[in-house]
């Protein structure tokens, strides 16, 4: 007589019941949709991070002792430079979401990519410079060659 006891309700299941499976698949879902949460928080923290740096790389182009760049005009949407070291005219514009620094033989450099909107205006020998990329707006103040 040495049998063990099984309960009449246990030996009869074969699988899940219909409650754990709609708890299991519940928590499924509630776990992905955090880590699509998370993975899209991280994105957007990257790009904001990308074109943050990209303006950055670009005040540093424009300070560079390569150029030495002298303002010659103006206005909002574009800047006329002139190179001290090379003795060239250069021409910042926006072109098609592009911020391009431009020679005056026609070929140019893109700096800035995904520009909405562009500021432009000078104080003393200073650049300030106002980019709008994905509707956040980046500004600096650029040191130039007195003029």
């Amino acid at each position: 007589m040495n049998s063990t006891w099984i309960p009449n309700w246990k030996s009869n299941r074969s699988g899940f019941t219909l409650v754990e499976t709609i708890i299991s698949l519940g928590l499924i879902s509630i776990g992905v949709s955090l880590m699509l949460m998370t993975v899209s928080l991280m994105r957007t923290d990257v790009k904001t991070q990308s074109h943050s740096l990209q303006f950055y790389r670009f005040v540093d182009v424009l300070e560079s002792h390569h150029f030495n760049f002298k303002v010659d005009r103006c206005t909002t949407s574009s800047v006329n430079l002139t190179s001290q070291t090379e003795q060239q005219h250069y021409y910042l514009m926006l072109a098609k979401q592009t911020l391009k620094l431009r020679t005056s033989q026609g070929g140019y450099m893109p700096l800035l990519m995904d520009v909405q909107k562009t500021n432009f205006t000078v104080q003393r020998h200073w650049l300030v410079i106002k980019v709008l990329m994905e509707g956040k707006w980046y500004e600096a103040h650029a040191r130039l060659v007195p003029g």
